[in-house]
């Protein structure tokens, strides 16, 4: 299941974005590369504010894994037109990385999602379980 996009008022003119996927995110990134990472099936997905301010975007999940011994994965957050910041991992066996990244962004409406890559076309998981769904979102830091 994953939770469209909400926009929360906070108060003090600070506001925030936010979306969630209570699924696992897992992607075949066959034919990707770096500069041309996969779009993740089921991600969140957050439209941040045309209001040209300032805002974090985070992505948070349990963990992050590649199945394959010989590949390095990296999982990022960006645009269909831009990967804004992405962390990559390699192989660990039973024990997953835990899955935190940031980018500072300029909200202009541009819709902002999860995106994958791995060194040699395997599965990619951006783990989510019932405490902790895969979430997605945007701070408002400078007007």
């Amino acid at each position: 299941m994953t939770v469209p996009n909400s926009e929360i008022n906070l108060g003090f003119g600070r506001r925030a974005v936010h979306a969630i996927s209570a699924l696992p995110l897992v992607c075949d990134t066959t034919g990707t590369t770096l500069a041309a990472m996969a779009p993740m099936p089921n991600s969140p997905v957050l439209t941040l504010p045309a209001d040209g301010h300032q805002y974090r975007v985070t992505l948070n999940a349990v963990s992050l894994s590649v199945a394959s011994p010989s590949a390095v994965a990296a999982v990022g957050i960006g645009t269909s037109a831009a990967i804004l910041r992405y962390v990559k991992v390699g192989y660990c066996g039973l024990l997953n990385h835990a899955c935190y990244l940031h980018a500072d962004v300029t909200g202009k409406g541009q819709q902002i999602s999860v995106y994958a890559y791995s060194s040699n076309g395997t599965t990619v998981t951006v783990e989510a379980d019932a405490g902790c769904p895969v979430e997605l979102s945007a701070m408002l830091v400078a007007i």
